[in-house]
C-alpha cells in the first residue's frame, strides 16, 4: 500500500511538472548569450562575407541553427538591447534611440524625448531566469542607461561593463584595453570557470566590437592589409544613399581585424564551456543589435551588400543580422531557418527552452521559437507583422521614419523626405499627409517592396491597395504601443 502511494505521489508530482512547464534547476540549461556590436548581417564567413575571417562562429554554426531573416527590434543599439531583455518593442518602452541619443536642432522636424534608462518596473530576462534559480553576469557594453539602470538593478548579480558607470558616451569607455574582445573573453571565461552544475548560469556577454572607432588588432592587422591589396580593384566601392554614401565592399583591414578578435575570444568561451563540461546543457545565442555602419556622409566601415544600406536605416541592411542559436538535444543542427524573427522573440524562446513557463505579461511582444530548435523540419513561427519606430536623426544620413513587414510586402514612411528623396519616389509610389496622429502638415514618402521579388528593395513598387493597408496598419500599431513622434518645429517670427 505504501509502495503504491509513492507511485502516485511520484506521478502526481511528474504531472505537477509537466502542467507548470518547469523543471528542477540542476536540469534546467545554462545560457550563453552573445550579442556583437553593429555586427553586418553579412560579416561572418557563415553568412557569405567575401573578406573576414570567423572559423569558431562559423563552427558554432555548423552545430546550431543558422536563421537568414533575423531582425533587430531598431537599427541602432540601445532599443535593441532594451527589446532583447524586456521582450517587447522599444516604442513600448519607450526607448527609441541609442543612449543619450541625438538631438535634432536646426533640423525641420522635432525629435521625441526619449527614456536614457531602461525603467525598473520592467521585468527582464534576467529577472525572470534569477526568479527560477539562474546566477546571471553580464559582461561588456550594457547601454541602458547608468542613473538608475545598470545590470544589478536588472537582474545580474555581478557584471564586468567596464567605463559604463563613469562616461556620458557609453560607445567610449575609459580605458580602451578593458573593453576590447580579449579583455571581455578573460572575464566571461573566468565566470564560466567558477560555476559548477548545481546551479544553471546566464551570461550575457556583449562585446564593443566591431562599433567604431574602428582599431586595429595588432595580431591580425598586417595579415588583413595584405589581403586587402590582393583583392580585385575594379569593384565599385560606394554608391549614394539619399543624403549619405553606402559602401559595397568589405576590404577595410581594420575592420576585419575587429571581427576576427572577436571571432577568436567567442573561440574561448566555447572552449571553457566543454573544458567545463557544460558544452551539452548550454543554450549559445550568438546575434548582433543592428545592421554593419555602411551608410554615412561617406562611405562606412563595412558592406552589408548585397542588404541596402547599413545602420541607422530602416533598409535591410540597417536591421537584419547574423543571428546562430545552438541548444541542447537539438534536432535540427546545421539547419537553416529562413522564417522572420526578431528580438522581441529571445525572451520566451530562452524561458521556453530552459523549462520556465511563459512570462506572456513581461515579454508582451515576443514569440518563441523554440519549437523550431527540436523538429527535424523546422516550421514556420506564426505568422506576425513586424514593426519598426525610428522617429530619430541619425548620423547614417537617416531622417525619422518608421517601418513594417507584412507578409512578403515592406512599407517604409519617411518623416522627412528631402528633395532627392521625393524626386526618387515621385513616379514609383503615392506622396500623402497621414492624417492628424503623425501630424496634419506631415508631407510623407511612402516606398513599398516586395520583398520575395526584390530582397534587396531596390525597386519600390506601385501598389495602392498594399500602401494602404501596410501604412493603417503601421499607424493603428504606433497608437497601441503609445509610440511618440516628431514634430514639425515652429518656424520663428520675422
Amino acid at each position: 500500500m505504501i509502495r503504491n502511494w509513492r507511485i502516485l505521489l511520484t506521478c502526481l508530482t511528474m504531472v505537477r511538472a509537466m502542467l507548470v512547464g518547469s523543471a528542477p534547476a540542476a536540469e534546467r540549461p545554462n545560457i550563453v548569450f552573445i550579442l556583437a556590436d553593429d555586427l553586418g548581417a553579412t560579416d561572418l564567413g557563415c553568412y557569405g562575407s567575401p573578406f573576414y575571417e570567423t572559423p569558431r562562429i562559423d563552427e558554432l554554426c555548423q552545430s546550431g541553427m543558422k536563421f537568414t531573416r533575423a531582425y533587430a527590434a531598431c537599427p541602432v543599439c540601445s532599443p535593441t538591447r532594451a527589446s532583447i531583455l524586456t521582450g517587447k518593442y522599444p516604442a513600448r518602452v519607450g526607448i527609441t534611440d541609442w543612449i543619450p541619443g541625438n538631438k535634432s536642432d536646426g533640423r525641420l522636424l522635432e525629435t521625441p524625448e526619449d527614456l536614457h534608462d531602461l525603467p525598473l518596473e520592467e521585468v527582464t530576462l534576467a529577472e525572470t531566469l534569477a526568479e527560477n534559480g539562474y546566477q546571471n553576469y553580464f559582461v561588456g557594453k550594457w547601454h541602458l542607461g547608468k542613473k538608475i539602470s545598470r545590470p544589478e538593478t536588472q537582474g545580474f548579480a555581478e557584471s564586468f561593463a567596464p567605463g559604463e558607470a563613469k562616461k556620458d558616451d557609453q560607445d567610449k569607455p575609459d580605458n580602451q584595453k578593458s573593453f576590447l574582445s580579449p579583455a571581455l573573453a578573460n572575464a566571461s571565461v573566468e565566470f564560466i570557470n567558477k560555476q559548477t552544475d548545481e546551479k544553471p548560469f546566464f551570461l550575457y556577454l556583449c562585446f564593443h566590437d566591431p562599433h567604431t572607432p574602428i582599431v586595429e588588432y595588432e595580431d591580425t592587422i598586417e595579415h588583413f592589409k595584405a589581403k586587402a591589396k590582393s583583392l580585385p580593384t575594379n569593384e565599385t566601392e560606394s554608391q549614394p544613399e539619399h543624403q549619405g554614401k553606402t559602401r559595397l565592399v568589405q576590404n577595410n583591414p581594420a575592420y576585419a581585424s575587429m571581427v576576427k578578435a572577436m571571432d577568436t575570444a567567442v573561440g574561448r568561451v566555447l572552449d571553457s564551456l566543454k573544458a567545463k563540461g557544460f558544452d551539452d546543457n548550454t543554450i549559445v545565442i550568438f546575434t548582433s543589435d543592428n545592421g554593419g555602419l555602411s551608410t554615412l556622409k561617406k562611405p562606412g566601415p563595412t558592406s552589408n551588400a548585397p542588404l541596402r544600406a547599413g545602420k541607422g536605416w530602416l533598409y535591410e541592411g540597417g536591421i537584419r543580422v547574423p543571428l546562430i542559436v545552438r541548444a541542447p538535444r537539438m534536432t535540427n543542427s546545421g539547419a537553416t531557418f529562413d522564417t522572420p524573427v526578431i528580438s522581441t522573440d529571445y525572451y520566451p524562446t530562452l524561458l521556453q527552452l530552459a523549462n520556465i513557463p511563459l512570462k506572456p505579461e513581461r515579454h508582451v511582444d515576443g514569440v518563441s521559437f523554440a519549437t523550431q530548435m527540436h523538429q527535424q523540419s523546422p516550421a514556420d513561427v506564426p505568422a506576425r507583422d513586424l514593426f519598426w519606430h525610428y522617429p530619430h536623426y541619425h548620423g547614417s544620413t537617416w531622417t525619422p521614419g518608421a517601418a513594417i513587414i507584412s507578409g512578403r510586402h515592406k512599407l517604409i514612411a519617411f518623416y522627412e523626405p528631402v528633395p532627392e528623396v521625393l524626386e526618387f519616389v515621385r513616379n514609383r509610389v503615392r506622396i500623402g499627409t497621414k492624417g492628424d496622429f503623425v501630424h496634419d502638415q506631415y508631407f510623407v514618402a511612402y516606398e513599398v517592396y516586395d520583398l520575395d521579388k526584390d530582397p534587396y528593395e531596390r525597386n519600390p513598387i506601385e501598389d495602392e491597395q498594399h500602401l494602404d493597408q501596410l501604412s493603417e496598419k503601421l499607424t493603428n500599431w504606433q497608437k497601441s504601443v503609445g509610440a511618440k513622434l516628431p514634430t514639425i518645429r515652429p518656424v520663428p517670427k520675422p
